[in-house]
């Protein structure tokens, strides 16, 4: 089964990229150039966690709070039934992806937490899709987003809370640029 879609291919990829070579492997699957095989499942490189080596789909899971949303995809707060382990689950609708034309945007965003892992960033533990919408299982993070933090605190953090962030966030940058790429959505709301 093949398929011209390269969001559909950067969600079911022939093989777990933790056995891939990574010299090619993102140059095709932003080229559109990657085969796809039936298993919509993948495994991401990183320390071992409960859902290695699993089939996963949308049951696996015990959902729970609703913790954002954009403007094609929502993140909930996810419990693996089988371990109790807590993930953020981030479920992108397809069709609103097609609509709004972002299907680069999609590839890229699990393309980045698949190979520029960085303790200052959110880790990604699997991927999955249904006919409906496609599944990042996510590092979840309890406290949310910078954006909530600063809207509870009238737009104030203390001095050493905000040199903490600012430092994090440099030494992020300082990771993706050294592998020749730039991030541009800096916002409190990704943070």
């Amino acid at each position: 089964m093949a398929t011209s879609n390269p969001l559909l291919r950067a969600f079911a990829p022939a093989e777990v990229y933790a056995r891939r070579s990574l010299s090619n492997v993102q140059w095709h699957v932003l080229r559109d150039e990657a085969g796809v095989v039936p298993s919509s499942e993948v495994d991401v490189p990183g320390e071992p966690s409960a859902i290695s080596g699993r089939t996963l789909n949308p049951s696996s899971f015990e959902i729970g709070e609703l913790l954002g949303e954009g403007n094609y995809s929502m993140v909930y707060q996810a419990t693996l039934k089988s371990t109790q382990e807590q993930f953020a689950l981030k479920v992108v609708d397809k069709s609103k992806v097609k609509r709004y034309k972002k299907a680069d945007e999609v590839v890229v965003e699990k393309w980045v937490l698949t190979n520029l892992a960085h303790p200052s960033m959110i880790r990604l533990f699997h991927a999955f899709q249904d006919r409906m919408a496609l599944y990042l299982v996510l590092e979840y993070v309890p406290g949310g987003e910078l954006w909530s933090r600063l809207a509870a605190t009238g737009g104030r953090v203390g001095e050493e809370e905000a040199r903490f962030i600012v430092g994090s966030v440099a030494l992020m940058f300082e990771h993706v640029h050294a592998r020749g790429y730039i991030y541009r959505d800096l916002k409190p709301e990704n943070l």
